[in-house]
């Protein structure tokens, strides 16, 4: 029998790309937001004209099933047609603070001061209703990815 069940992410702005495990078994989620345009670092008007793509930011997340989780983001970057010298500016998201290393879920919990408690309080597979569930069968079997009020959610079926 096939069981579904999703995870909210907590994040909004933002669409599933990729989800994948590394070399530490920790999961990694590749996002990219679906906000258009930012405003210009200079003058402060709406620009919307791409330019590129920042470096790659891993960000840490919140656990997902008692696995460390990393959001993973390459920000867009916007050129502005009325400043001289077309300056560009970086898209910042709600969710993370620049130059941080977290998302600010992450930081509200408190992770930041006990990481240790708080994954243990958000590791759910250590829980008995889901006691069953080995790990790689879920990532097997990832049914999809489903957004839901604006905020992604993972979908994840087991055997």
């Amino acid at each position: 029998m096939r069981k579904t069940f999703e995870i909210p992410l907590d994040i909004p702005d933002v669409t599933i790309e990729n989800v994948e495990t590394d070399r530490n078994r920790d999961l990694v989620i590749t996002v990219k937001s679906t906000v258009e345009g930012t405003y210009c670092h200079t003058c402060g008007k709406k620009i919307t004209k791409v330019y590129g793509y920042d470096r790659e930011i891993t960000l840490r997340h919140l656990s997902i099933l008692g696995r460390k989780t990393y959001i993973r983001l390459r920000p867009v970057r916007y050129q502005c047609p009325s400043c001289d010298g077309n300056p560009t500016t970086t898209q910042q998201l709600s969710w993370y603070t620049p130059r941080s290393s977290y998302t600010k879920p992450y930081e509200e919990l408190g992770c930041l001061n006990r990481p240790s408690a708080v994954d243990r309080f958000l590791d759910f597979s250590s829980q008995s209703r889901f006691s069953h569930v080995w790990w790689p069968s879920i990532f097997n079997h990832t049914r999809g990815l489903l957004r839901h009020q604006r905020r992604p959610i993972l979908v994840f079926t087991t055997h």
